[in-house]
């Protein structure tokens, strides 16, 4: 069985654990909690069912999925927002400042990646064929953007030992996962070219199916409820002054919001 074969296989499995996930989000009631990111799924589902009726390898596949991109890239912002704002749902003001900062990295490297498809462009040049140039463009900067936004998060996380919702932290690290393979692969493409595109989009299956599985095991409406300490190691002591000094920067976030 080639590689590519083995792809679509795993692109099926992944179908169907969405559609679990989805499911699993409805009975646990977090769907409204999670607006954004079920919405996504939803998306990703239909595209799908889209694609799948659609001859594999055909110029009007890679058309039709080239032209889903966009609206791909565009929820990932969404959905990174979304979270972040889950996680820090005890802290607005370091989300506020976590929202505002990614837009505007996105919005800088957004306009960066549009004026670099623009130079060479003449009026011989058909739409069509600019499409896969400009999706891959486009999703190589906003996967590298959100990629290290929620890296830089994490680390954060780990050195602050802030209380964080136990769902929404998992979904972030399911999140930062499936980012960290898309963005391998958008760099194995730049380094060797379209050659790369069965490895990379087996890579990016892979971790996506599996972190899918983790998400429909491990959520719980118990785990809203529910902190998950990502840096254990300090002292009640530690912790406490830690914490008190989080809280302050929160609180002078706020203040400065609402001026």
């Amino acid at each position: 069985m080639s590689l590519n074969e083995l792809t679509r296989i795993l692109w099926y499995i992944s179908i169907g654990l969405t559609v679990l996930l989805l499911i699993r989000l409805w009975r646990e009631s977090l769907i409204s909690t999670y607006r954004v990111l079920a919405a996504f799924l939803g998306w990703q589902v239909f595209t799908a069912v889209v694609l799948s009726n659609i001859r594999y390898g055909t110029n009007l596949y890679a058309e039709v999925f080239f032209t889903f991109q966009p609206l791909n890239c565009l929820f990932y912002v969404l959905t990174t927002l979304e979270l972040m704002t889950q996680v820090l749902r005890h802290y607005p003001g370091f989300a506020l400042l976590g929202r505002q900062l990614i837009s505007y990295a996105l919005g800088i490297g957004t306009c960066l990646a549009l004026l670099s498809m623009l130079v060479g462009v003449n009026t011989n040049t058909r739409l069509l064929s600019l499409l896969p140039t400009s999706a891959f463009m486009l999703g190589r900067v906003v996967c590298l953007t959100v990629l290290g936004f929620v890296a830089a998060s994490g680390i954060l996380f780990k050195w602050f030992p802030l209380p964080l919702p136990m769902n929404a932290t998992r979904f972030l690290i399911g999140y930062t996962l499936c980012f960290a393979a898309r963005t391998l692969s958008y760099l194995a493409m730049t380094m060797r070219g379209f050659s790369m595109a069965d490895e990379a989009s087996f890579l990016f299956m892979t971790v996506v199916s599996g972190c899918l599985l983790y998400w429909i095991i491990r959520l719980s409406r118990a785990g809203e409820e529910t902190n998950l300490a990502v840096n254990p190691k300090l002292t009640n002591e530690q912790q406490r002054r830690v914490l008190e000094q989080m809280q302050s920067i929160n609180a002078t976030l706020v203040r400065a919001r609402n001026k």
